[in-house]
């Protein structure tokens, strides 16, 4: 099986704590911090439904960075 870029970068970056979850879940925290609405990050992010999109907003970050 072939590698991809992504593979192959959490591969690289797994001893630093990252994952491509943590990264994608910053991706969609600093869009929503920065004024991005619900509805564009929803559909950037992949998200079936707004609710998981809501998820993701600024005051929920602090909660969700000390659980990762």
């Amino acid at each position: 099986m072939a590698r991809t870029p992504s593979t192959a970068w959490c591969e690289s970056s797994a001893h630093r704590g990252y994952s491509a979850h943590s990264m994608r879940a910053t991706l969609i925290t600093t869009a929503l911090e920065n004024g991005a609405q619900l509805e564009d990050v929803q559909k950037a992010a992949g998200h079936r439904d707004l609710r998981t999109t809501k998820g993701y907003n600024p005051e929920n970050a602090a909660s969700f960075f000390a659980t990762y």
